[in-house]
């Protein structure tokens, strides 16, 4: 009986195979002896294309934010506290369609006890400000968070910061919908914009300087979670 000399799935010539250690010639006369990798060796190679292609799956969800650095700086009790969001660049369908209308939100950020964040940001619509609110479970780098809920997952990593001023990346995988970034640029000064030049250096970095918003300034948020 002649041997199985079937060109395994992988081969791209179908008239000469070749694997490590092993040729396969399918143009080879009959009686010519042929080598056919072992079931172990498909099977080790197969579990090796497995293992590449969840590696890429992987890097298409998250290289993007694997790219993003933290501030290496970053205090929890420093971030904590009330800011005024002077400058947002988003994707967020939401945030988008708010960007003609808004002026300054205001942000206030709890730090809890175990280290997790609860941050509510408040917008101004019409006369009242409207809340969003949200908790961030910490990880073991300092300054990244994360959220999941029902609705998605969410991925906050403070960028920069200080006493006065901080950046803010969240990255947003809604189900059934492409994933959402934003930049927000948080200052407790109301006229503090020094390190805006820093804010819009991120917004070039990351591709949203075509949505970068500086809302007209007002306090009326600010003033109203500040009692």
């Amino acid at each position: 009986m002649l041997p199985d000399t079937r060109c395994p799935k992988h081969c791209i010539n179908p008239t000469s195979c070749q694997m490590p250690g092993r040729d396969i010639n399918l143009g080879a006369p009959v009686g010519t002896p042929s080598f056919l990798p072992s079931s172990w060796h498909l099977r080790s190679i197969k579990t090796s294309m497995e293992a590449t292609l969840l590696s890429l799956a992987a890097f298409c969800l998250f290289g993007v934010q694997a790219d993003v650095e933290v501030d290496p700086n970053f205090d929890l009790k420093r971030f904590a506290g009330k800011w005024r969001v002077q400058a947002l660049a988003s994707t967020d369908p939401m945030l988008q369609s708010l960007k003609d209308i808004i002026t300054t939100p205001a942000a206030q950020i709890v730090a809890l006890p175990n280290g997790n964040l609860e941050i509510e940001t408040y917008y101004l619509l019409g006369e009242n400000c409207k809340e969003m609110k949200g908790t961030y479970m910490k990880t073991e780098q300092p300054g990244h968070f994360t959220s999941s809920d029902e609705k998605g997952k969410k991925d906050l990593r403070v960028l920069a910061s200080n006493a006065n001023f901080a950046i803010v990346y969240v990255q947003w995988e809604m189900k059934g919908m492409p994933p959402s970034k934003t930049l927000q640029f948080y200052s407790k000064d109301p006229k503090g914009r020094e390190n805006l030049d820093k804010f819009k250096a991120y917004c070039q970095k990351m591709g949203l300087m075509g949505e970068l918003v500086v809302p007209p300034l007002s306090d009326k948020c600010f003033q109203q979670i500040s009692g």
